[in-house]
């Protein structure tokens, strides 16, 4: 067997931690073709994931990946549970001195607060956008009704849609970071943006709009989805609060 010389030595090691690195957040040339064709011809990417074609990758494969890098970013650099404790000292100062303390009681609850506001952007967010994700599609299917799309589709859209949007979900968490009102702002602008002719904004943020995944009818089906989508998150975000409820009532006992 031949020695590697000292140069093939060191070159070899950084091909090994490269691969390493790209292996740990999912990545590949498929991946890669997946991400350039979707912003420039998403209905192609579609229907070949839809006709089973395997030349791209799936939306919920896709979904999983971002997911995964997003919850080691935000372990590593964002310290929900502290951001959300200042938003209460923040509230309580509004009406009061600083040399006031806060009632034993009212700490109370306010540590409970920090707690719930802290579990769910740093360990669950994650998690519900996953359990929203045939949610949002299934209310789709059923006000998409006279377009004749069925549930595959509408999963395969939000899938895409969902997995490249949270480039727009990571910058209003980094905004809810800095400031609140921030961002409130930067939020309604995103969402309302296709709807008050801001549409290049919209485009910029969320990379490929749903309407980009029709030729016909894109602007009517996307504002059924926009719609379809509060209620998703409506419902979602009740059972979150319902299974959080059950459980710090079984924890306080």
């Amino acid at each position: 067997m031949s020695e590697l010389t000292p140069k093939q030595e060191n070159t070899s090691s950084k091909e090994v931690i490269i691969d390493f690195l790209l292996e740990i957040i999912g990545y590949d040339k498929v991946m890669y073709k997946t991400f350039v064709d979707l912003r420039k011809r998403p209905q192609i990417v579609l229907q070949s994931y839809l006709s089973k074609e395997n030349i791209y990758i799936s939306p919920f494969k896709i979904l999983f990946y971002i997911v995964g890098v997003w919850l080691i970013i935000n372990n590593l650099v964002i310290d929900w549970y502290k951001i959300w404790d200042g938003y209460v000292r923040f509230l309580w100062l509004t009406g009061h001195n600083e040399s006031d303390i806060m009632p034993p009681a009212l700490l109370l609850d306010s540590k409970l607060i920090v707690k719930i506001a802290g579990d769910l952007f740093s360990k669950n967010y994650m998690i519900l956008i996953v359990f929203m994700t045939p949610i949002w599609a299934f209310i789709c299917n059923l006000f998409c009704k006279k377009y004749r799309i069925d549930f595959r589709t509408h999963l395969a859209i939000v899938g895409y849609h969902f997995s490249l949007a949270f480039i727009t979900s990571f910058v209003t968490i980094i905004c809810l970071a800095i400031n609140f009102w921030l961002c409130l702002g930067v939020g309604l602008i995103i969402m309302l943006s296709p709807f008050v002719g801001l549409r290049g904004i919209y485009n910029t943020f969320h990379v490929v709009p749903v309407s980009a995944f029709f030729e016909n009818d894109g602007l009517a089906i996307e504002k059924i989805y926009f719609r379809a989508r509060l209620i998703a998150v409506f419902l979602s975000m009740l059972v979150y609060s319902l299974c959080v409820w059950a459980y710090y009532s079984i924890y306080s006992i």
